[in-house]
């Protein structure tokens, strides 16, 4: 009986050692788990610790330079410096990997919001939403000038054609429109050329032209939507420097224009940027003239008088239209100039038209923008600036990682393997 006992107990114990063999292998094996997540994880988020600190400084966008100041993109690199943060003994890939001008900057714009976001703390009121929709409308409506202004100056043409007699220069609205709308406006609202920029740069290479390098693997769904827009083009505004600002040396001086014009020069950027306030203000002009009673009988009283010498009377709507253009785009320009000089000669609001600045123009533009060259002139401007004012020539936007994803796989001996994914990104 008592071996009968003896037997029946040892093998219990046995049972009892097996079992708790295995809840120790099991420990084992899961502690092993958990310190090789952990240690990846640990090397991945030191890896995102050496973001590039002059991007960060002076543009506050975190990303990892990817070639570690030697221009030379590598993985392999990327891999290299995970492993020395902790990850040696674990097999890794790359499973995914999003840099900053991927899809045409989206890493940038998201982090350029996110960024104005926390600064400024804001939100969607009401009044933004209103003045969103005030400059929406005016997009439309300078679409629309223009294509009146067309319209009218091809109908004036063709009706003056059909007479003998010419209408002199000074009295003849489509030679004004002409001059201010075909013509250098910058050579009539800036006498002086030398007190504009002369700066130049070589666009051929820039990342919204060349070739990039592309990531791979998961994208973010960020919304694009009216807010986002506008708070990107507040952004741009904090960051970027324009006409109105103090002269830079290197790169160029009218950054804003660049990002709204895209052209080689600081000239040629003020030029298209000009213009395009010039049909803002005209819009806002003819506006006014067409609810001014006393400005559209002096309009239609020139136009009387001039076409008397045609003997037509059918076409007086016509002329007193083109008048009506003619003046205007005078006072737009005349606008234009007052603007230009506002804040260059440090004068707060003397000559704000509307209650706006050059600024003020200038963020409506920009929220009228395409956003996705305005992300990637922006990140054009960036690469020059960081390049040339602070000496990184190696520094390339699409060598800048914001996102990454690595599979880890590890050996946990007696041929047990684990695999995992450890993802880190910039928000």
């Amino acid at each position: 009986m008592k071996g009968e006992i003896t037997v029946f107990l040892s093998l219990i114990f046995l049972l009892l050692i097996s079992f708790i063999t295995i809840m120790i292998e099991i420990a084992f094996i899961q502690v092993s788990k958990n310190y090789a997540r952990a240690d990846m994880s640990s090397a991945v988020e030191s890896l995102f610790a050496e973001y590039q600190r002059d991007l960060l400084q002076h543009y506050g966008i975190f990303a990892i330079e990817a070639t570690y100041e030697t221009g030379d993109f590598s993985y392999d690199r990327v891999l290299q410096r995970a492993e020395y943060y902790g990850a040696e003994g674990i097999d890794m890939d790359i499973s995914y990997v999003r840099l900053l001008t991927d899809h045409n900057g989206r890493g940038f714009y998201e982090q350029a919001v996110a960024y104005i976001k926390s600064k400024l703390d804001m939100e969607i009121r009401p009044d933004i939403r209103e003045v969103i929709e005030r400059w929406e409308e005016k997009q439309h409506s300078a679409k629309e000038i223009q294509n009146l202004t067309y319209e009218v100056t091809r109908n004036l043409d063709h009706m003056l054609s059909q007479g003998e007699v010419s209408i002199p220069s000074e009295n003849n609205p489509i030679e004004t429109i002409t001059n201010l709308t075909e013509y250098s406006l910058l050579s009539l609202i800036v006498p002086s050329q030398e007190r504009l920029s002369k700066n130049v740069i070589t666009i051929e290479n820039v990342a919204s032209r060349r070739a990039l390098r592309q990531g791979y693997g998961k994208n973010s769904n960020l919304d694009y939507g009216m807010f986002c827009r506008f708070i990107f083009s507040e952004y741009l505004l904090h960051k970027f420097q324009c006409a109105v600002s103090e002269k830079q040396e290197q790169g160029l001086s009218y950054e804003i224009e660049y990002l709204i014009a895209g052209k080689p020069s600081d000239q040629e950027n003020l030029e298209v940027v000009a213009n395009q306030l010039l049909l803002l203000r005209v819009v806002q002009n003819y506006e006014f003239l067409l609810q001014d009673m006393g400005r559209q009988e002096e309009a239609r009283a020139m136009a009387e008088m001039l076409l008397t010498i045609y003997e037509d009377t059918e076409n007086i709507g016509i002329m007193k239209q083109a008048i009506l253009l003619a003046w205007a785009y005078e006072e737009g320009a005349a606008d234009v100039k007052a603007l230009l000089n506002d804040e260059e000669n440090d004068v707060e609001g003397r000559y704000n038209i509307g209650g706006l600045s050059y600024r003020d123009y200038l963020r409506i533009l920009l929220f009228m923008g395409e956003k996705k060259h305005l992300t990637m002139r922006a990140i054009d401007l960036i690469e020059l600036n960081l390049s040339e004012r602070e000496g990184l020539a190696f520094f390339k936007a699409d060598n800048c990682i914001v996102n990454l994803g690595i599979d880890g796989t590890s050996h946990l001996g007696r041929g047990i393997t684990y695999s995992f994914s450890v993802s880190y990104g910039y928000k």
